[in-house]
């Protein structure tokens, strides 16, 4: 099976148990600490009040995890619960990343709809214009040329070895593809990927076709100013 194929049911699998495993967290740990408060007031002593403790922190970790990664802040207080401080970082982040105005052909938009379709418009214009002069030549970027040694072995096939260190040479946890798998996945699952993962890059690099939906790619636009329009 492809790795696209695997990663699709993957996917699925993980959407299963998560629903099944997790479902809706916050009505979970409402629900918990309701019946908490009632066997606390009833004076509960068969030991259920302790096991019902114990259940709710664990979903208040489940709830940090997920706070965690939405954050994309680093986790300095290790066991705290402190979800008011990932609740603060995540709307501070949407808050300067957010853009609420843009100059576009003469005139300001400011619907979020209209800011979007301008984004648009212009970026599959720029990605689709095939007449588009580049202003320097490939010649110009290439300072340093390679040996016949150098370019000899740039041709020869890349190994399992190579690949498998490249990919431990990559940041484990930086930001995913749309499939959301980090390199983290593949690092850990290498024994089991390594053939179909192998197969795709040396498909890729021989000038084979990418399976339809592993080259999308979605932009990100990140402002880098303050106040960005």
């Amino acid at each position: 099976m492809s790795v696209q194929g695997i990663l699709k049911r993957l996917k699925d699998c993980i959407k299963k148990w998560n629903i099944n495993q997790n479902g809706n967290i916050e009505s979970k740990i409402k629900r918990a600490e309701k019946e908490l408060e009632e066997l606390e007031e009833i004076g509960d002593d068969t030991g259920q009040a302790l096991n019902m403790a114990v259940k709710l922190h664990e979903l208040y970790n489940i709830r940090e995890q997920m706070l965690k990664q939405k954050a994309r802040v680093q986790w300095d207080l290790e066991g705290d619960k402190n979800t008011r401080f990932y609740h603060q970082a995540i709307q501070k982040r949407r808050k300067k990343n957010c853009i609420r105005k843009v100059w576009w052909k003469g005139k300001w938009l400011y619907s979020p709809t209209r800011i979007k379709d301008a984004f648009l418009t212009y970026f599959k214009d720029f990605f689709s214009n095939k007449t588009r002069n580049i202003a320097f030549g490939v010649g110009e970027l290439l300072s340093v040329k390679l040996s016949m040694e150098e370019a000899e072995w740039i041709q020869t096939d890349l190994t399992k070895d190579e690949l498998h260190t490249a990919l431990t040479q990559l940041g484990h946890n930086k930001a995913h593809g749309l499939d959301g798998m980090t390199t983290e996945f593949l690092i850990k699952w290498w024994d089991n990927l390594s053939d179909s993962f192998m197969k795709t890059v040396l498909d890729f690099m021989n000038g084979r076709c990418v399976p339809y939906g592993m080259s999308a790619a979605a932009i990100s636009l990140i402002p880098k100013k303050l106040c960005p329009e």
